[in-house]
């Protein structure tokens, strides 16, 4: 574990960093995510994947002394998803995606 101060907030809070990728499900989560981002592509059009890909998105965009961007913190980034519902969520997908047959 470690700390990252957010120094661009009043008294510095410490963000802690945890490494999980030691622990037991860590391997099966990442190849989880990968098998349904292939059979179920969702689209992120609204996301960007770096700094790069950001600046070339905005590159194009014309600029005035009335233009704003609106950056918003993530809150509660890794909440608990009900399995249960979770399951029916993807069967649901799947089936529209035609890639579920039960």
């Amino acid at each position: 574990m470690k700390g990252l101060p957010k120094i661009h907030k009043a008294k510095s809070p410490i963000r802690l960093i945890i490494n999980r990728q030691n622990a037991p499900a860590y391997k099966l989560a990442i190849l989880l995510s990968k098998l349904l981002q292939l059979h179920i592509p969702l689209p992120n059009v609204f996301n960007v994947r770096n700094l790069i890909q950001l600046m070339e998105d905005l590159k194009d965009i014309p600029i005035n002394k009335n233009t704003r961007l609106a950056s918003f913190d993530i809150a509660k980034m890794y909440s608990n998803a009900p399995t249960d519902e979770l399951t029916s969520i993807i069967k649901f997908i799947s089936s529209q995606q035609n890639i579920y047959d039960n």
